[in-house]
């Protein structure tokens, strides 16, 4: 008598979650619905939206990028298409959010995921450099 689907969309950060919501929504009353109805005219679908997470796409000419990647001369910045608060952090706040960290994805999120010790000592080092650029900074202020 019921079924119950739970989805995670992840709309691409081009797109809007409401444009996808309105397409996804369109499709069920204009295509699915209406079969489901000549098979069993009770039917009915319910949508129950739980969570909304927004997509970041930072430009790549934004000060904080081009700042993070003076930190990370050897790993240039990559768009990836993974979920994280960030997104819904600069879609809240308009602050420019990134994402940076050790390991690699492709063994991240996985049985047996891991992040090799080399990576951990890269991040020591982004950090110091991070630290130093902040004291420095701080010591002597730019204009």
């Amino acid at each position: 008598g019921n079924c119950t689907l739970g989805l995670d969309i992840r709309a691409p950060a081009d797109v809007t979650l409401d444009t996808l919501m309105a397409r996804v929504r369109t499709f069920i009353e204009t295509e699915l619905l209406p079969d489901m109805r000549r098979r069993h005219p009770g039917c009915a679908i319910e949508i129950e939206e739980i969570v909304r997470v927004h997509g970041l796409s930072t430009d790549r000419t934004d000060p904080a990028v081009r700042f993070l990647a003076s930190l990370l001369p050897q790993h240039p910045a990559i768009k990836v298409d993974f979920g994280t608060e960030a997104g819904a952090f600069t879609h809240r706040t308009g602050i420019t959010s990134l994402v940076c960290g050790p390991g690699s994805m492709a063994q991240g999120h996985q049985p047996d995921e891991f992040i090799e010790l080399d990576q951990i000592r890269q991040l020591e080092h982004m950090l110091a450099r991070l630290a130093d650029r902040l004291e420095a900074d701080t010591v002597h202020p730019k204009g």
